[in-house]
């Protein structure tokens, strides 16, 4: 069976996986450490300190430290999720959140969890890459992307794209909206293009289309 990533088991893993680890615990430390640093954090601007960051995320100083909110739509947390679930998950992945009464979720977090959290996506989203790439699965043997996962390349091994290769591009499109999402920029637009063996464009599918 074709392997299809669902989208709402790509959503809750999010919280655990970032939640948990090494990883996370040296940010979470690094956070405090910075949030003690007023000198640091009043010598740059707000936009300064976030950099590339879409217009969709709002971005508030408090007490010196500047802190991301960014809102994920329902199903986010899980259907059956409350309050009292996104509160005793906050800590090392993101300062609080709040369930909005659309079912949507607002996380709270510090410029280092936001990076963890982006940065801890984008290693799932490679994994998954090179999982595609092993010959089990896909005609696939190479997968290229731009840095925002709004372009991804599917070099195949044959010279059409078949109907596994095909449905993949779900897959493509949720990585890039899920990425794009946690940085302020809902909506962004995903496009995969298909290459055959013998290197020549043979499809190109966008999301906007879908």
């Amino acid at each position: 069976m074709k392997k299809i990533i669902p989208i709402v088991l790509i959503l809750a893993l999010m919280l655990t996986f970032c939640a948990c680890g090494a990883k996370a615990e040296a940010a979470y430390d690094g956070a405090a450490a910075a949030s003690g640093s007023a000198d640091a954090a009043n010598s740059q601007s707000i936009e300064e300190e976030w950099g590339d960051i879409g217009d969709q995320a709002e971005i508030k100083k408090e007490k010196g430290v500047s802190y991301i909110y960014v809102t994920m739509p329902e199903g986010f947390a899980g259907a059956d999720a409350t309050q009292k679930d996104i509160d005793a998950k906050a800590g090392m992945a993101y300062t609080s959140g709040k369930l909005n009464k659309d079912g949507s979720v607002t996380l709270k977090m510090t410029k280092a969890q936001h990076q963890m959290m982006l940065d801890s996506y984008a290693a799932t989203i490679e994994k998954d890459l090179l999982d595609m790439c092993d010959g089990s699965t896909y005609a696939i043997s190479k997968i290229t992307h731009n840095d925002r996962y709004t372009k991804f390349d599917i070099y195949l091994t044959t010279n059409e794209v078949g109907f596994g290769e095909s449905v993949a591009a779900f897959s493509f499109f949720v990585y890039g909206a899920m990425y794009n999402m946690f940085s302020g920029r809902q909506g962004e637009e995903v496009t995969v293009n298909y290459y055959g063996a013998n290197g020549n464009l043979i499809n190109s599918t966008n999301s906007k289309d879908m």
